[in-house]
């Protein structure tokens, strides 16, 4: 025959005497046959952090074989003690909530020294208690406390918080609040007390069962914790789509796929413009000098030319090249020879830069007659 407790409440003394204390515990675990199995059914909103840790370590401590079954909530310091037990099962319609332990107080600065340091050893307790159960990393849980997140049951069995979801949908005992309503997401609100956004009770067949189980959107505040890096518009679109935060996971590891596959195009297309410039580069040197060129000139293109010309006439750089006096002279026409070789070259050069010295390559001096004939013509 099994052992049956029941942690209905508020943990830890409440000012109405209804909350339920570390002593109350391991009075009733002690007067329990512990050769026997131990049942423990859980519905609690959490409590006092140090009287939740004295509970976990006494059912922690329990030699026989033992289960918790959260019988519609599990949140804060409850959603720890559920993490001392073998087995864990949840309702259908079950939640359960992880965050950060905090305590309150007034008090010496020494005396609030010390409850510091009793909590950072209660969140390490309760960070390696989660990774334990789940297999979820330290980092991981932290992230999720941090972020206080809320896990309705298959969310739970997914992370591993919970074992078992039981077919049975149990409504809670908690009494709902306006400190409730204030903190809690709003789907989650309304599937444990069947309230609006206003709080006022609504009928009940206004939340079916389809509701109920729909997985809890995240809220900004925990795809920023468990996602810091980014960037605004992923948020917003999480939003908009009322995603889950393993939801939200997957979106973030497909965004930044997508982010990376981007990034390697632009490095593949940024080497292929690199590996074209320096064949340019190379083609453009092996280009001989040409007599007309004492020193460097640019390469010009249709009205630069008669510049050029002009320039080069000038400085005394530009070499006449003597006419025929045929009149099948082979200077006639150069220009437009000269024009015809560059929209020949274009199509594989790319550009009339590049054509020019393609051109120029390809019909030794061309160019040259071409820039007497365009003189000549003055």
């Amino acid at each position: 025959m099994s052992n049956e407790i029941n942690l209905f409440g508020e943990i830890g003394r409440t000012a109405d005497g209804s909350g339920i204390t570390a002593q109350q515990v391991k009075t009733m675990i002690a007067s329990a046959d512990q050769t026997q199995p131990l049942i423990v059914h859980i519905d609690s909103p959490g409590g006092s952090v140090f009287d939740g840790l004295a509970i976990y370590e006494a059912f922690a401590k329990y030699p026989g074989p033992k289960k918790a079954i959260v019988e519609s909530t599990a949140f804060s310091i409850a959603s720890y003690i559920a993490m001392a037990f073998d087995e864990v099962e949840i309702a259908e319609n079950g939640y359960l909530m992880i965050h950060e332990p905090y305590g309150g107080g007034d008090g010496t600065a020494s005396e609030l020294r010390r409850d510091a340091e009793l909590l950072d050893k209660l969140d390490q307790s309760m960070v390696a208690a989660y990774a334990k159960k789940t297999g979820l990393s330290e980092l991981e849980v932290r992230s999720h406390m941090k972020a206080e997140t809320y896990y309705n049951a298959t969310e739970a069995m997914s992370f591993g918080f919970v074992n078992s979801v039981s077919t049975k949908a149990v409504a809670t005992r908690i009494t709902p609040t306006a400190s409730y309503q204030k903190k809690m997401p709003h789907r989650v609100f309304a599937a444990l007390f069947g309230a609006g956004s206003s709080g006022d009770s609504v009928p009940e067949k206004e939340t079916s069962m389809a509701e109920v189980n729909k997985p809890v959107a995240a809220s900004v505040k925990q795809i920023k914790a468990a996602f810091p890096k980014m960037k605004a518009d992923f948020v917003v679109r999480c939003l908009e789509q009322e995603l889950p935060l393993e939801s939200v996971a997957t979106s973030a590891a497909e965004e930044l796929m997508i982010e990376n596959e981007a990034l390697t195009s632009v490095v593949q297309s940024l080497e292929a413009e690199l590996m074209q410039l320096k064949l340019l580069t190379e083609e453009a040197e092996s280009v001989p000098a040409t007599e007309t060129e004492t020193e460097t000139v640019p390469l010009m293109m249709e009205d630069d030319e008669e510049e050029l010309v002009a320039k080069a006439t000038a400085r005394g750089t530009l070499r006449p090249v003597a006419r025929s006096k045929a009149k099948g002279s082979s200077f006639a026409g150069a220009t437009a020879k000269w024009d015809a070789a560059i929209v020949a070259c274009v199509a594989k050069a790319g550009s009339r830069q590049r054509a020019a010295i393609m051109a120029n390559k390809q019909n030794p001096g061309l160019r040259e007659q071409m820039l007497a004939e365009c003189k000549a013509k003055r």
